[in-house]
C-alpha cells in the first residue's frame, strides 16, 4: 500500500485547460463569438509558453482584425508579424496559471467575408456557426502543444442549444471533456429545428438540422445508417466513432471534421429506386466522408503517403457500397469511373508520379487529384482483377489486415497482400510505376457490357454504352 501510494505521489499530473464560449445575440450591432481559457498546473520554470491560434480558414489574411478584444493575465500580445501566435509575457514569479479572453466577429451567412473566409464563424437566423481549429487557442511550450486534461463549456444563449462533433446535441448548456488527440470540430449554438438519433449495429449517428426548411433529418439519418451498418458488414468491423450529419443553410457545401459532417441541407430528389433521396454528388460525398470512420477510423494509415489509399480507396468502396445498396445506379457507377479517368489524365501529375513512392506529396494540387480520383481507378482496378480470379474482392483488404497486419496499412505489407492474392504484377505495373487506368477494361471485368446505341448527348456515353448484368460485382465475398 505504501508503494502504491509512493508511485501515485510521483506520476505528475497534467495541466488543465478550461475553455467557456459564449456569444452575442445576433441582434448585436456586431455580433462576436467570446473565448474565455483559464490554464493552470503549468510548470513556472518554462519560459516558452505562448498561445497560439491554427490557421485553419485562412484567418490570418484579416491580420488583427479576427482575433479582438484580447486580455489576458499574464499579459498576451499578438504578434502581427507571425499572426498565429499570441505571446506572454511571464513575470519572473509566475506560478504556472494562465487566462486570456478574447472575441471573434461572427459574420453574416451570404456576406462577401462569408464567401471569402467561409470556414470561420458565420450566423443566420437562429443560430451560430464555427469550427474549434480557428476559434479555441491552444497552448504551446516551445515547439510542441502542450499535454493537458482539457474541458469545453458551451453557452447559448436562453433558450437556445449547443453542439459539437465531440459530443453531439445539447439543450441548454453542455460541458465536454476533450480527448486527447481531439483537434477540429464544428461548434453550434442555436435552436435546432429537427434531430434524429440512433445507437445500433451502426454506431451512434445523429442528424441535426439548424435550417427552418422542411424537416430532412429523417431522410439523411436513415441514409448514414444504412450505409454505416453495410460498412460494417462489408469490412467486418464495427465503427470505430460516432458520427454527427449537422444540416445547415441549403447550398453550403460540405465539411468533415471530427465527429461530424457539417453541408448545406441536401436538396432532396427522386433517387433510382423512385423514392426520396439525394442527388448523386450529394449522397457520395457522404458516402466517402462517412467511410473515413473505417478508413483510416478503423484500418490505419502506417506510414506517411498513402493518401492514395485513405482517400482513393475511400472514393471507391463508398461509390461500391452505394451501387451495391441500390442508391446508385450500375451505369452511373459506370459514368463515374470515365469521368474520375478524364479528371486524372488532365492533372499535370498524370503519368508522373507512382503511388508507391514515399516522396510524393499527394496534397499538392496536382498530386491530390490523382490521389483521389487515380487512387479510386486503382482500387476498381484491382476489385475487378481479384474478382475476376474468383477472389472475394478488395474489402478483403479489412478482414486480412485487421487480422494480420495489426490493423494499420503500409507500403511493404499491401504488395505483400496482393503477391498472396496473384497481383504481383499489378504492384510493379500499377503502383511501382505511374498507373495508367483502363477502366472500360475494368467495366468488361465486372460484367458491365455494351450497348448498340450509346447516347450522343452524355459528354461520358462510353460509360453509358456499358449495361449488363452486375449484381454479383456489387456483392462480397465468392
Amino acid at each position: 500500500m505504501l508503494l502504491a501510494t509512493l508511485l501515485l505521489a510521483t506520476v505528475p499530473s497534467l495541466p488543465v485547460i478550461r475553455y467557456r464560449v459564449t456569444c452575442d445575440p445576433s441582434s448585436s450591432a456586431d455580433p462576436k463569438w467570446r473565448v474565455e481559457i483559464s490554464v493552470t498546473g503549468l510548470d513556472p520554470k518554462r519560459r516558452d509558453v505562448r498561445f497560439q491560434l491554427p490557421g485553419w480558414g485562412e484567418w490570418y489574411d484579416l491580420d488583427d482584425y479576427y482575433v479582438r478584444e484580447l486580455a489576458g493575465t499574464p499579459p498576451v500580445r499578438h504578434r502581427l508579424d507571425f499572426l498565429e501566435r499570441f505571446d506572454v509575457e511571464l513575470p519572473a514569479d509566475w506560478d504556472g496559471t494562465l487566462k486570456v479572453s478574447y472575441a471573434i466577429p461572427i459574420v453574416e451567412l451570404g456576406s462577401r467575408a462569408n464567401s471569402n473566409h467561409g470556414l470561420l464563424p458565420w450566423r443566420t437566423a437562429g443560430y451560430v456557426h464555427a469550427f474549434s481549429s480557428n476559434t479555441l487557442m491552444r497552448v504551446a511550450a516551445g515547439e510542441a502543444l502542450v499535454e493537458a486534461e482539457r474541458t469545453l463549456e458551451l453557452v447559448p444563449l436562453p433558450g437556445g442549444s449547443s453542439l459539437t462533433g465531440w459530443s453531439g446535441l445539447a439543450a441548454g448548456p453542455q460541458t465536454v471533456k476533450l480527448a486527447p488527440q481531439a483537434d477540429n470540430t464544428v461548434l453550434v449554438l442555436g435552436v435546432p429545428s429537427a434531430s434524429q438519433r440512433s445507437d445500433d449495429a451502426g454506431g451512434l449517428l445523429e442528424a441535426v438540422q439548424f435550417s427552418g426548411l422542411p424537416d430532412c433529418t429523417k431522410l439523411a439519418h436513415d441514409f448514414a445508417r444504412r450505409l454505416r451498418v453495410a460498412y460494417a458488414a462489408t469490412t467486418g468491423a464495427p465503427a470505430g466513432s460516432a458520427e454527427r450529419l449537422v444540416l445547415t443553410a441549403p447550398g453550403l457545401g460540405g465539411t468533415h471534421v471530427e465527429g461530424a459532417i457539417t453541408l448545406g441541407r441536401p436538396e432532396i430528389v427522386t433517387d433510382v429506386r423512385g423514392r426520396p433521396g439525394f442527388e448523386t454528388g450529394t449522397a457520395h460525398f457522404v458516402a466517402h466522408e462517412l467511410f473515413h470512420a473505417w478508413l483510416p477510423g478503423v484500418l490505419k494509415m502506417g506510414e506517411p503517403g498513402l493518401e492514395w489509399i485513405h482517400e482513393g480507396f475511400t472514393e471507391y468502396l463508398s461509390l461500391w457500397q452505394l451501387v451495391a445498396l441500390g442508391d446508385v445506379a450500375p451505369d452511373e457507377f459506370a459514368r463515374r469511373m470515365h469521368w474520375y479517368d478524364e479528371l486524372a489524365r488532365k492533372s499535370a501529375a498524370f503519368g508522373k508520379v507512382a503511388f508507391a513512392s514515399p516522396d510524393v506529396n499527394w496534397r499538392e494540387p496536382e498530386n491530390e487529384t490523382i490521389a483521389y480520383k487515380g487512387g479510386c481507378l486503382l482500387a476498381f482496378h484491382l476489385d475487378a482483377l481479384l474478382r475476376d480470379a474468383g477472389e472475394p474482392g478488395l474489402p478483403q483488404l479489412f478482414r486480412d489486415f485487421m487480422r494480420e497486419e495489426g490493423g494499420a496499412v503500409r507500403r511493404a505489407a499491401f504488395a505483400k497482400w496482393l503477391a498472396a492474392q496473384g497481383l504481383d504484377e499489378a504492384w510493379a505495373n500499377c503502383c511501382q510505376a505511374p498507373f495508367a487506368p483502363d477502366p472500360r477494361a475494368d467495366l468488361l471485368r465486372a460484367g458491365f457490357r455494351p450497348v448498340e446505341k450509346p447516347d450522343p448527348n452524355d459528354r461520358h456515353h462510353v460509360a453509358t454504352a456499358l449495361g449488363g448484368t452486375t449484381e454479383p460485382f456489387f456483392k462480397f465475398g465468392k
